[in-house]
């Protein structure tokens, strides 16, 4: 069994030091002692590589196009899957861009993370990591996917990397939408156990664009109501989207006509407006408006999702 490891820092890749935790060029390759330490990993031949190193909020588009590249060059004959080391941070947005990009990848790819630095006792890289390498002995699936343990103790979920969730404030705990997980490890059976009531997200139907990568700038307004949002912005020059992050019913303050006036500035200076997070299961009011204000619905799927599709021309 020959997987391809891709170190790129992150938490699972750092050091703590006077209560700072910074990248480490000694902690990536403490996560395979650990794994060789507390798993049997006899029938398993490691070849590691390092494109990058660095903490996962600072993510852009030209490490996320490296780790594209890295990734396809690790695909060779005898590589029975790849495991992407990452920062939790922006995990969802490196998973999303991966999976669009490599749809039709026959391996599994698996990014792994960790709560904390390996040499803190409350970690998970080595169990997320663990799963990982299970999965892929396994054949448990083809694409990309991200193993995350949440409770001390508890399984590692496996998650399609199109329907993880962006975090929850104040917590590093990963969750698919709907907590449609694809699969799970039982660390004490190492075992693997599939979902068979899997449904992955709908993705809009689109032709994969001719320039397959990401810009270095992405061109997206990100929106978020709040009470009170003045929709001040200034000049939307460099803006191709305006991808709204609604309320948890999927609602916007359509009522305000700031809101209004905003969308009208909008789509007069050209840009096209989105609405992620919606599962048309019920509409209220206030939603009833959005067509008028040419505000296109996507179909229901995480916000890391929409806004990595959009990103990269798959929208």
């Amino acid at each position: 069994m020959n997987i391809r490891i891709i170190f790129t820092g992150g938490t699972i890749g750092s050091a703590e030091k006077d209560n700072i935790i910074s990248t480490d060029s000694k902690a990536a390759y403490t996560l395979l002692e650990k794994y060789r330490k507390e798993y049997d990993a006899a029938d398993v031949s490691f070849e590691t590589s390092e494109p990058l190193r660095m903490l996962s909020e600072n993510l852009s588009a030209s490490e996320i196009n490296l780790i594209i590249k890295s990734v396809r060059e690790a695909v060779t004959e005898d590589t029975d899957g790849i495991i992407v080391t990452h920062g939790t941070d922006t995990i969802q947005y490196t998973a999303a861009a991966l999976s669009l990009i490599l749809d039709s990848i026959n391996i599994p790819v698996m990014l792994v993370s960790s709560a904390y630095p390996l040499d803190d006792e409350r970690q998970n890289g080595t169990d997320n990591f663990a799963a990982a390498v299970e999965f892929i002995k396994e054949k448990a699936g083809c694409g990309v996917f991200v193993p995350y343990r949440n409770k001390e103790d508890g399984p590692v979920m496996i998650h399609d990397a199109l329907m993880l969730m962006s975090h929850h404030e104040t917590t590093d705990s990963l969750f698919s939408l709907d907590d449609e997980y694809y699969a799970c490890y039982m660390k004490d059976h190492n075992e693997i156990i599939l979902n068979a009531g899997f449904h992955k997200a709908e993705m809009s139907e689109h032709e994969k664009p001719a320039n397959i990568g990401y810009s270095d700038d992405p061109g997206i307004l990100v929106v978020a109501p709040y009470p009170g949002c003045s929709y001040e912005f200034g000049e939307l020059t460099g803006y191709k989207y305006v991808l709204f992050r609604p309320y948890h019913s999927a609602t916007l303050d359509t009522a305000n006509e700031k809101f209004v006036s905003f969308c009208r500035k909008a789509t007069e200076a050209g840009l096209k407006l989105y609405l992620s997070g919606c599962s048309r299961s019920t509409m209220y009011e206030s939603t009833l408006t959005y067509r008028s204000l040419g505000i296109e619905i996507l179909p229901y799927a995480p916000f890391p999702a929409d806004y990595m599709r959009l990103w990269g021309g798959f929208i």
